[in-house]
């Protein structure tokens, strides 16, 4: 019974926020504004780690380099467009894996001094980006990766169909 009622509060804790991970990533689907998508993933990745410092990056036309495409909590200006491949978030990015630094930081370029955690935005096994959180205080506590693995592919959808529709509507408008 004490056993029980010690893992109570943790487990109802997951089901509550599983439960608006749920409602968000039906809004995430429900709309092709791409604003409201950008601002739903950083207002969701929040949520999630409970840090305040995140950035969206997408992969550019080319297919090469992650270009920060919305911020929460930093100045754009501290963020740059990354190789995939490089760095701690191009690398997290090109694997598929999700990256978390318990300890102190091991980053490759300036800009991931802070980071604290990258998961990547995929389709299949194709990259469409990144969310990188940043943190100035080293944390113990592990973030929880199973919601954060299906709150990515969510998010990653979402976040190449509302570029598609933007990228279609463009040529649309630039041929008329």
């Amino acid at each position: 019974m004490l056993v029980e009622d010690d893992r109570r509060p943790s487990t109802d804790r997951k089901i509550k926020t599983a439960a608006a991970l749920h409602r968000a990533t039906d809004l995430l689907h429900g709309t092709l504004d791409r604003a409201l998508v950008l601002q739903l993933i950083r207002t969701i990745s929040t949520a999630l780690s409970g840090f305040r410092d995140v950035a969206i990056f997408e992969l550019d036309t080319t297919r090469d380099h992650l270009v920060p495409v919305t911020t929460l909590g930093l100045e754009p200006e501290q963020l740059e467009s990354i190789p995939l491949g490089i760095g701690l978030i191009g690398r997290s990015t090109q694997e598929g894996e999700f990256y978390e630094r318990l300890w102190e930081p091991d980053a490759a370029l300036a800009s991931e001094r802070r980071l604290r955690a990258c998961i990547p935005l995929m389709m299949d096994s194709t990259p469409i980006g990144a969310i990188a959180i940043f943190a100035d205080d080293l944390v113990d506590q592990p973030l929880d990766r199973e919601l954060f693995a299906i709150f990515s592919r969510h998010a990653g959808s979402a976040l190449y169909w509302t570029g598609t529709c933007e990228r279609a509507k463009a040529a649309l408008n630039a041929a008329w």
